[in-house]
């Protein structure tokens, strides 16, 4: 989204997400009131990730994936830019002044609460990117190798959702209870490396269960690799080929005086 190592915990870290409580019902502002922006300490190999929208703490990331989040896109999605942009590191904080009350749903659905948190809190660091590190980007798109995610010959063997009570994921497991298929196609393209493109034709929400394996890392897992699993457990396939993917380019990009 993304350095690929941090792309597993940063969907979980989204999925987690909860409303910040407060008082305030007035529309949430699309800036933070406070922001602190420091190169992390040279000796330093602490990580830390906050994703509040009242009180955002990122410690220890490069620009890059800070883009990443604030765009919801992984790290191969960003085209140009300085060569710091995937090696310096960075502390970077953002709070509102007073607690608020975010919009809420009118269905009773947390997984709509998720999603306008989600949302509040990247338009808030896209701001703030374009603020302290006057980020300047416009959409493209790139050919590049990738998968497309089709349905198998003998059609998928899963079933439309039921209930919407969000997802339980590992790095190499995952339960849906409310999926569709291009959230699908982004989880897997993160245990891949390249991007997965769905191409099912399958446009509703659906329940079902992945676990694979990883022969280089575990040669001894009981597991077949994501490539068997996806065919065998949900009867799709992935089909390798040349594609063209939505990228963020950036223009222009300095870096941050300090507080």
């Amino acid at each position: 989204m993304w350095i690929l190592d941090g792309v597993w915990c940063l969907l979980c870290f989204v999925i987690s997400m909860t409303n910040c409580p407060g008082l305030s019902a007035q529309t949430p502002k699309d800036e933070f009131d406070v922001t602190s922006v420091k190169l992390m300490e040279p000796n330093s190999t602490a990580i830390r990730l906050q994703v509040d929208p009242a009180n955002m703490i990122m410690s220890g990331f490069t620009l890059k994936f800070l883009v990443a989040y604030a765009y919801g896109i992984f790290d191969f999605q960003i085209v140009g830019g300085p060569s710091w942009l995937n090696e310096t590191k960075f502390d970077v904080e953002g709070k509102m002044d007073q607690q608020e009350t975010l919009p809420s749903n009118s269905t009773n659905n947390p997984g709509t609460d998720r999603d306008v948190s989600t949302a509040l809190l990247q338009k808030r660091l896209r701001n703030l990117l374009a603020d302290r590190f006057g980020l300047v980007i416009h959409v493209g798109q790139r050919e590049m190798p990738s998968y497309s995610l089709i349905v198998g010959d003998h059609g998928q063997k899963f079933q439309s959702s039921t209930t919407d009570e969000g997802f339980i994921t590992g790095r190499r497991y995952l339960k849906a209870t409310h999926m569709s298929m291009s959230e699908l196609a982004e989880l897997i393209t993160t245990a891949v490396h390249v991007p997965v493109i769905d191409h099912t034709n399958l446009h509703d929400a659906y329940q079902f269960s992945l676990s694979w394996g990883d022969p280089v890392l575990e040669p001894d897992s009981n597991f077949p690799d994501i490539f068997a699993a996806v065919q065998e457990q949900l009867g799709l396939k992935l089909i390798y080929g040349k594609q063209l993917v939505t990228v963020r380019i950036i223009d222009h990009v300095e870096l941050p005086s300090p507080n």
